[in-house]
C-alpha cells in the first residue's frame, strides 16, 4: 500500500478547495501550516538518522551542483527512509 507524505504547498492547495486526505506530513510542514492539525494525518517527527541521511543527501548535491534548502532535505530524508510517496503542489516525487 503506498503511503502519502504531504509538504506544505499541498496541504494549502487541499485547504483551500476543502478537500480531505489522509496519511502523513511532518512536523515542519505543520510548524509551516498550522491547520494541517485539522486533517487526518499523522505527523512524523525527525530523528537523529533523518538529519544525518539529510546531511548525506545536502552533501550529494551540492557536489553535483544543486543545493536545496534545508527543510526539502530534511523532509527528503523521511520519505526516502520510510519509502513514501511525496505529494506536493507541483509534482509528485518518488523517494528510492
Amino acid at each position: 500500500m503506498e503511503k502519502n507524505l504531504y509538504d506544505t504547498n499541498k496541504l494549502i492547495e487541499l485547504y483551500k478547495n476543502k478537500e480531505s486526505m489522509s496519511g502523513y506530513t511532518t512536523i515542519l510542514n505543520v510548524i509551516e501550516f498550522p491547520k494541517a492539525l485539522e486533517f487526518n494525518l499523522t505527523v512524523l517527527y525527525l530523528s537523529k538518522s533523518d538529519y544525518r541521511l539529510a546531511i548525506k543527501i545536502s552533501t550529494e548535491l551540492l557536489k553535483i551542483g544543486e543545493p536545496v534548502p534545508a527543510v526539502y532535505t530534511l523532509i527528503s530524508a523521511i520519505a526516502n527512509k520510510q519509502r513514501f510517496k511525496g505529494c506536493n503542489a507541483g509534482q509528485t516525487f518518488y523517494a528510492s
